[in-house]
């Protein structure tokens, strides 16, 4: 049985990693391929066309593609909200993968800051997959 200030214990550091993330997203300036990528006219019709021509005749990769284009065309705020909240998830799961079925006993705050940490030292193009384009992102965590 978990207590209430364990929960606590385990939202406060992700609570600050969507902090950091969350700054970080929205200090990194996206280039000009991310608004070219992103270009045309920005109503859902528009931008779902675009990505059923891409689809058939270059990448193959719709979901991740589409979710960029839509946060492209979406408010300026959007970006470092989602692209921190997909990093806590990868982060999550792979804390639920290493505790395996005990994982709400064993869940520990420390767990959750660890994995972040390599998660963030040990992949190379971090600062490209999580705080620039966001069609590198979206592909990475699908």
């Amino acid at each position: 049985m978990t207590r209430k200030g364990d929960s606590l214990r385990i939202l406060l550091p992700i609570a600050g990693i969507v902090g950091v993330m969350g700054w970080f997203c929205a200090m990194t300036p996206w280039i000009y391929d991310d608004f070219s990528y992103g270009s045309g006219d920005s109503s859902l019709a528009a931008v779902w066309a675009a990505q059923v021509h891409e689809h058939l005749t270059w990448s193959g990769k719709f979901v991740g593609h589409f979710l960029s284009r839509c946060l492209l065309h979406g408010p300026v705020w959007l970006h470092p909200v989602l692209s921190s909240l997909m990093f806590v998830y990868l982060v999550f799961c792979g804390a639920l993968l290493t505790l395996g079925v005990c994982w709400r006993e064993n869940l520990r705050a420390w767990h959750i800051i660890v994995l972040a940490g390599l998660v963030w030292l040990a992949l190379p193009a971090f600062g490209t997959v999580f705080f620039g384009a966001p069609e590198h992102q979206t592909t990475a965590i699908r």
